[in-house]
C-alpha cells in the first residue's frame, strides 16, 4: 500500500543521503495501474550540508512563490539564504546577446587580453586606474601592437575589432586618456611592478631614444641615434628584469645625455623608488671610472661589458699567448670560445685621496672564427676605401673634415691644405696591428660575482640576457611606432607611457616564443 499524501497538499521534503551527497527531496507515491506496483520516485530541490543549510538548485529557484510554499521544510533546517524571488527561467543551448547585434574581430584582442592577465598588468592596472580607465589604456596599448596606424584609426578599428575600452576613442579622447596619467599613476604602477621581480633577479639598464617631430618639449635634444634620424629626440632608459622577462622601470632623460652621465641619477632613482638591490648587467656604454667606482662604492654586484681598447684590459690581452690560451681546458663548449680568468686593478676616491680597493674580476673571452671575420672585413673595407680614395685623387674632390675624419680611420692620408684635395695616401700599419692584435677578444667586468658561484660560462650566460632585451626594444622601434612619436606637448608626452605597457607585453610573448622551439618552427616574426 502506498504512502498517504497529506490533506493539506502540501510536500514533506526530507534528507536523502547517498555516501557524501545530501539531498532535499520529496519522495512521492506513485501506483501504475498496469502492473499493480507502486514506485517511489524523487524530486530533488537541492542539497543540504552537515548544518542543515539548504541551497536550491534550478529546480527549485524556477519555482512560482505559490509552488515554494507548498514545500514544507523540517523546522531544524536553516532556509535563510534562499532568494525570495525565481530568476528568469534559463533555456539549453547557446546563451543569447540581449545587446545589439556586432560582428567583430576578436581573435587578437583577446590574445592581448590573456597576455596582460597572465603576466599581472590587467590587474595592476586596475589597481591604480579603476576598471574603466585601465580598459582605456589597455585599449591604447593593444592598439600598438596590432596596427602600424597612428591613433586617429583607432576609432575605425573599433567597429570591427574588439577592445576592452567599449567607448569610442576618437583622437581628442586619445590626447585627454595620456593626458590624465600623473607622475603618481606611474610611481604606482613601478611600485606594484617591482614587487614581481624575483629575489636575486638580474636586472638590465639600456636606453633608447625617441624622435620628435615638436621642437616644445623640455628635455628634447640633438643626439646620436641608431637609426641616424637628423631629429631633436628625448632618450628612455629602461630596467628589464632579465628573470621574469619585464621591464619594470623607465625614466625619460634629454636627448643629448650619454649612457655614462646617467648611471649616478639611476642608481638613485631605484633607491628611492624601492627597488632591491638588484644585480645589473651594463653594455659598454655605461664604462667609466665615475661609473663603475660609483657601483663599487654602492657594493652592487655587476657584469659589465668593458673596450678591449682600455689601457689596462689591452695590456693583459697583448701580454697572453694565443698558442695557452687556445688550450682545451680554456674551452667553454656551450659558448663556442675561449676564456680565462684575470684581474682589474681598481681605486676609488675617499675624501679627496685615491684608495685601492680589491681587484675587481676580469673575464677575457676568445673567438677564432670571430676573429678571422673580423680581420676578413678589416681587408675588404680598406680595400674599398683605398678604391674610393684612388677616385678622389684621380677626381681632384674637394674634401670636407667630415669625410676626412671618415677615410683616415686606417690610412695616413697627404692633403693639399689650400685646395683641400688627397694628394697620397698610405696604409696606418700601426692602427691595422692594433685593430688585428685585439680582433677575437671579449672582455667583461664583475663586481661581487665570485667564481664559485658564476663560473665564465654562467657569466656569458647572464651577459647574453641582454640580448632579449635589445630583442624587445626593437618592437618600440617596429611594431610600436615609437621610432617617431607624433606629440609636441610635455602633456601628450605620456605616450610613452603607453610605449611601456606595449613594451612589457610584447616581451612577454617574446620569452615564450624565444623558449619554445615549436613557435620558431612554425612562426617566424620579420621583426625578430
Amino acid at each position: 500500500m502506498g504512502r498517504r499524501k497529506r490533506s493539506d497538499g502540501k510536500k514533506l521534503i526530507t534528507l536523502f543521503v547517498n555516501g557524501k551527497y545530501r539531498y532535499a527531496v520529496f519522495q512521492d507515491t506513485v501506483l501504475n495501474p498496469k502492473t499493480g506496483k507502486y514506485t517511489h520516485p524523487k524530486t530533488i530541490y537541492g542539497s543540504v550540508d552537515e548544518e542543515l543549510r539548504f541551497t536550491p538548485n534550478a529546480r527549485y529557484l524556477t519555482l512560482s512563490e505559490a509552488e515554494r510554499k507548498m514545500l514544507l521544510f523540517p523546522a531544524t533546517w536553516s532556509i535563510d539564504t534562499v532568494p525570495a524571488t525565481a530568476p528568469v527561467k534559463s533555456t539549453r543551448g547557446r546563451p543569447s546577446h540581449p545587446g545589439p547585434s556586432t560582428s567583430k574581430l576578436y581573435g587578437a584582442g583577446f590574445f592581448c587580453e590573456q597576455v596582460a592577465r597572465s603576466c599581472g598588468l590587467t590587474d595592476d592596472l586596475q589597481r591604480i586606474f579603476g576598471e574603466e580607465r585601465a580598459a582605456e589604456i589597455l585599449s591604447l596599448a593593444y592598439y600598438l601592437m596590432l596596427h602600424d596606424d597612428c591613433y586617429n584609426h583607432l576609432e575605425s578599428w573599433q567597429r570591427v575589432e574588439w577592445y576592452p575600452c567599449t567607448k569610442v576613442l576618437t583622437p581628442s579622447s586619445v590626447t585627454r586618456i595620456t593626458q590624465t596619467i600623473s607622475e603618481d599613476d606611474k610611481q604606482s604602477l613601478f611600485a606594484l611592478r617591482k614587487r614581481r621581480i624575483v629575489n636575486e633577479s638580474w636586472c638590465g639598464i639600456d636606453s633608447t631614444s625617441y624622435s620628435y617631430y615638436g621642437h616644445n618639449l623640455a628635455e628634447s635634444r640633438f643626439g646620436y641615434n641608431k637609426e641616424h634620424d637628423k631629429l631633436p629626440q628625448v632618450n628612455q632608459l629602461v630596467i628589464y628584469d632579465m628573470t621574469g622577462s619585464m621591464p619594470v622601470y623607465y625614466r625619460r632623460m634629454p636627448g643629448n645625455i650619454p649612457d655614462t652621465r646617467t648611471l649616478r641619477t639611476t642608481i638613485k632613482k631605484l633607491e628611492l623608488a624601492g627597488f632591491p638591490k638588484a644585480q645589473l648587467v651594463l653594455d659598454r656604454g655605461y664604462l667609466s671610472a665615475e661609473g663603475v667606482e660609483l657601483l663599487v662604492k654602492k657594493q652592487v654586484s655587476f657584469i659589465m661589458m668593458a673596450k678591449t681598447s682600455n689601457k689596462q684590459i689591452r695590456e693583459i690581452i697583448l701580454s697572453l699567448d694565443i698558442n695557452e690560451l687556445c688550450l682545451p681546458k680554456n674551452w667553454i663548449p656551450e659558448h663556442g670560445r675561449y676564456g680565462i680568468e684575470s684581474t682589474f686593478p681598481f681605486s676609488v676616491t675617499v675624501k679627496g685621496e685615491k684608495r685601492d680597493v680589491a681587484p675587481l674580476r676580469l673575464c677575457i673571452f676568445f673567438d677564432a672564427e670571430r676573429q678571422g671575420a673580423d680581420r676578413k672585413k678589416l681587408a675588404q673595407d680598406m680595400r674599398e676605401v683605398a678604391e674610393s680614395l684612388d677616385a678622389i685623387i684621380e677626381e681632384e674632390t674637394v674634401l670636407d673634415d667630415r669625410t676626412v675624419k671618415k677615410l683616415k680611420k686606417f690610412y695616413t692620408l697627404t692633403i693639399d691644405e689650400k685646395k683641400h684635395t688627397l694628394l697620397a695616401y698610405t696604409p696606418d700599419e700601426k692602427k691595422m696591428h692594433a685593430f688585428w692584435a685585439l680582433s677575437g677578444f671579449q672582455a667583461i667586468i664583475c663586481s661581487r660575482v665570485t667564481q664559485k658561484a658564476y663560473s665564465l660560462s654562467a657569466v656569458l650566460d647572464r651577459y647574453d640576457m641582454r640580448d632579449e632585451q635589445e630583442k624587445c626594444f626593437m618592437f618600440i622601434k617596429s611594431e610600436q611606432q615609437g621610432r617617431r612619436l607624433r606629440t609636441s606637448t610635455e602633456l601628450s608626452n605620456l605616450c610613452i607611457f603607453i610605449q611601456f605597457l606595449a613594451l612589457t607585453l610584447n616581451s612577454a610573448i617574446y620569452r615564450v616564443y624565444n623558449s619554445n622551439n615549436a613557435l620558431k618552427k612554425y612562426f617566424q616574426p620579420e621583426s625578430i
